[in-house]
């Protein structure tokens, strides 16, 4: 299976180094206003994902029909 988005993404998304995200998800960094922009874009990613998913099932069923 596929990563939804990896650790050097996301720190291109919010304008960090990978090694900076990677501080901050194991907490030897502490950054609230980074935090927040690292979630709202694993949101945004998951979202996606299922819409995919969802997207794809329903297809699935139309062509068992």
């Amino acid at each position: 299976m596929k990563k939804i988005i990896n650790q050097s993404e996301l720190a291109r998304k919010i304008g960090v180094s990978p090694e900076y995200v990677r501080m901050l998800l194991s907490g030897r960094r502490k950054n609230a206003k980074r935090l927040e922009e690292i979630d709202a874009i694993l949101v945004k990613e998951l979202e996606g994902f299922f819409y995919t998913i969802s997207k794809n099932k329903k297809t699935m069923k139309k062509k068992k029909r």
